[in-house]
């Protein structure tokens, strides 16, 4: 018999958990799924601003996600290396720029369910993760950036399979994601599978960034995904509270060889239970009303008080903000000045990128904030309304 056509024969394979009828499990499963299913998502947000929106979220995934492995870069350090754009980049910098990288990947790649999530997948996502990145210890790289693991590691107290067994563990993990369940199962199989990549740690370095952002192309692929009109940033799942992510992790390992259950389930609900928090809190991002008044007024304000633009500029912009789409007349008539003078401020506020044509030669104005100067006030009005991932800050 062809070697490579025998079944795989697991110590401890995978297997999926069933919660009580009336636990809180359950009736996170529910309420998630009746939101995936929800055939309009209320969003009052103008394309272009979404877009934006979802350019910050994927800045602050990256970040978040880096800081769970120990990469001490601040948001606002991370937003000033943009808007700056230094030559020489810093290793925590490259890092946070391939974890960005890569979740603009995974949201192309992972809608596409022509394109399997196995191992080739997983491989990718790892290789873009790690590439460029000093080997560890020295850095949080990968010396076979791509590739399974060819040594045994120990993590702490937890001592993964060995490195042989890599490559089986892991198709019983994909084969178990490819199983036919009832939709309503898909949120535990996700949750199960990001504890399983860990505990298999298939990798010699970076498998938390790999586990995360893997199951951030699993929420895509089953319907959580940005192109939904929804915001979603898994990070703060797991970096709000980055010590109970560790405990209930660990608690899952240990259940894997006595058959218990009880902490698995308990590991699947504190993930959904992230996901719900996460759901309803961000969908006020997606309320116009709510994002110009509480982030977007503010942020101009702030860049106003702090000198990088004038007060003419700041009306023009809190104009912009209000109109949503702005013309040189609403300039004039905000002003009384003649064309030359408008088309001057309009020029002044393009060229700090503040201000974009709606279409390719048109006169007319849409808000841009999320590369230059105005993402900083949007970082710290967000934060002041506990929007970010990493708690207390910037």
């Amino acid at each position: 018999m062809n070697p490579d056509l025998e079944p795989i024969h697991l110590k401890f394979p995978l297997r999926m958990v069933f919660p009580q009828f009336d636990s809180t499990l359950t009736e996170l499963i529910l309420t998630l799924d009746h939101l995936r299913d929800k055939k309009s998502w209320e969003s009052t947000m103008p394309p272009n601003m979404f877009s934006q929106v979802q350019d910050v979220f994927f800045l602050l995934e990256s970040v978040a996600t880096a800081r769970i492995e120990g990469n001490h870069t601040t948001i606002l350090e991370y937003v000033s290396s943009k808007i700056n754009q230094p030559v020489t980049t810093s290793s925590g910098i490259q890092e946070i720029l391939n974890l960005e990288a890569t979740l603009s990947w995974v949201e192309e790649t992972a809608k596409d369910r022509e394109i399997p999530m196995r191992r080739m997948y997983v491989q990718e996502l790892h290789r873009r993760l790690v590439q460029g990145l000093a080997w560890y210890p020295e850095g949080e790289g990968d010396s076979t950036p791509g590739e399974y693991r060819n040594v045994s590691v120990l993590i702490g107290s937890h001592k993964p399979v060995d490195f042989t067994q890599v490559p089986d563990y892991m198709e019983d993990l994909f084969d178990f994601l490819e199983e036919e369940r009832p939709a309503r199962m898909d949120l535990l199989k996700i949750a199960l599978s990001h504890h399983r990549l860990v505990w298999i740690h298939p990798f010699q370095n970076g498998n938390g960034r790999t586990a995360r952002l893997f199951t951030y192309a699993l929420l895509v692929r089953y319907g959580f995904g940005l192109e939904t009109g929804r915001l979603f940033n898994p990070a703060s799942v797991f970096c709000a509270t980055r010590e109970t992510y560790y405990q209930k992790l660990a608690a899952a390992d240990r259940a894997v060889p006595t058959g218990d259950d009880a902490p698995l389930l308990d590991w699947c609900e504190y993930v959904l239970a992230g996901i719900h928090r996460e759901t309803e809190h961000l969908s006020q991002l997606t309320d116009y009303a709510f994002f110009s008044s509480k982030i977007l007024r503010p942020a101009i304000r702030q860049t106003r008080q702090g000198g990088e633009i004038t007060e003419r500029e700041e009306k023009i912009l809190l104009e912009a903000v209000a109109k949503k789409v702005l013309v040189p007349g609403d300039v004039r008539e905000m002003f009384r000045f003649d064309a030359a003078t408008v088309s001057r401020l309009i020029r002044g506020l393009r060229d700090k990128k503040m201000l974009v044509p709606t279409a390719p030669n048109a006169r007319s104005y849409s808000l841009q904030f999320a590369n230059n100067v105005l993402l900083r006030g949007v970082i710290r009005a967000m934060g002041q309304e506990g929007f970010l991932p990493i708690p207390n800050e910037p």
